[in-house]
């Protein structure tokens, strides 16, 4: 017997099968998958906003049976230092949450300005009034297209790991912003001469919740963010560091013109 060519070209039906198949065992990793990151950012989260808590009551507690004013202001220091830490946390868990429901929305944007904002915005974390700032804007055209929130989110987690992580023995503490527009990219190099980060932690620093050094215990999640903000921009970064020498980050991302 003789098909018809047009019943010949048609898929079998174990052909179609196997792709389907093949199709539904994919989606189940991916679910696997989202599953096991689901549960991490749970554990995770759950842990970092009761460990400042626990602290703050065992202050409490403290301050309750002291007698010593000086002692109590001790403890008020270290209450402001936890909350602060939470504080924090919960700015990078808005933050996060904001660049996954936002679209992008271009506007003009004054780089200059911006990187300014956000180191008055950083004012408050320890030691950024020791830090030499520097903001080098290296041809004529400053104002980009872009956009000004995730731009923001960025910058504000690559210059807080820039003053928090900073060397407590550097004699001159330093961070330099160099800033380069063209019509169709915009490159900001962040560089700083603090702890720096060690070969084998670099691959990883952008994984949820990682952290890289229990010099300055962090949320684990500011490269992340920077990792997700840049992937809705066209944006990539590359990060180069040394222990006790310093880190660079080069980002780039589109001009939106």
């Amino acid at each position: 017997m003789i098909l018809h060519e047009s019943v010949k070209s048609q898929p079998s039906f174990w052909a179609m099968f196997s792709s389907a198949k093949d199709r539904e065992n994919e989606l189940i990793r991916e679910i696997k998958s989202l599953n096991k990151a689901l549960e991490l950012f749970t554990y995770s989260t759950s842990h970092d906003l009761r460990a400042p808590i626990t602290t703050m009551m065992g202050l409490v507690n403290l301050i309750d049976r002291e007698e010593d004013v000086k002692n109590v202001k001790l403890y008020t220091q270290m209450m402001r230092k936890s909350l602060e830490k939470q504080d924090f946390f919960l700015q990078n868990i808005s933050e996060l949450l904001k660049i996954a429901r936002l679209e992008v929305t271009k506007s003009k944007i004054d780089l200059h300005s911006l990187i300014e904002e956000t180191f008055d915005h950083l004012s408050y974390l320890d030691g950024a009034h020791e830090v030499e700032k520097t903001i080098d804007i290296k041809n004529s055209h400053p104002v980009v297209i872009s956009d000004r929130v995730r731009l923001w989110v960025m910058l504000n987690n690559l210059l807080s790991n820039a003053i928090k992580f900073q060397r407590v023995d550097s004699g001159k503490k330093k961070i330099e912003v160099e800033v380069i527009v063209t019509k169709k990219r915009v490159k900001i190099i962040i560089c700083d001469n603090g702890i720096g980060i060690e070969p084998e932690h670099q691959d990883k620093v952008f994984d949820m919740f990682y952290r890289a050094t229990d010099y300055n215990t962090g949320s684990g999640l500011g490269l992340y963010i920077v990792k997700e903000t840049l992937s809705s921009l066209d944006g990539k970064i590359t990060i180069t560091s040394k222990k006790n020498k310093g880190t660079c980050v080069e980002v780039q991302v589109s001009n939106l013109v």
